[in-house]
């Protein structure tokens, strides 16, 4: 008798689960609240130091200029942490 995949749900036809564990769920939220504070610290302390070379000592070097380019990445990394935690599984 053939057998009846009607009945079966997806994960078992498949052979792998996409729920979450309880402790893949604790990382997840370890993630984004490390990241939601550590974050715009990290933010903040590179427009303070930006705004002490630009207003107060009027000289800017390389690293400076690096300093404004790396603010792309980091504004990218904010976005997909808090987009990667609300996922919908599959």
């Amino acid at each position: 008798m053939a057998p009846n995949y009607f009945n079966e749900t997806p994960d078992s036809v498949v052979g792998y689960t996409t729920s979450i564990t309880a402790e893949q769920d604790a990382h997840k939220r370890t993630i984004l609240v490390l990241s939601s504070v550590l974050g715009p610290v990290a933010f903040l302390s590179i427009l303070s130091r930006l705004w002490i070379r630009f207003r107060i000592e009027r000289s800017t070097d390389i690293d400076d200029w690096l300093m404004i380019a790396s603010l792309i990445p980091l504004i990218g990394l904010f976005i997909t942490v808090g987009l990667g935690e609300f996922r919908v599984p599959v």
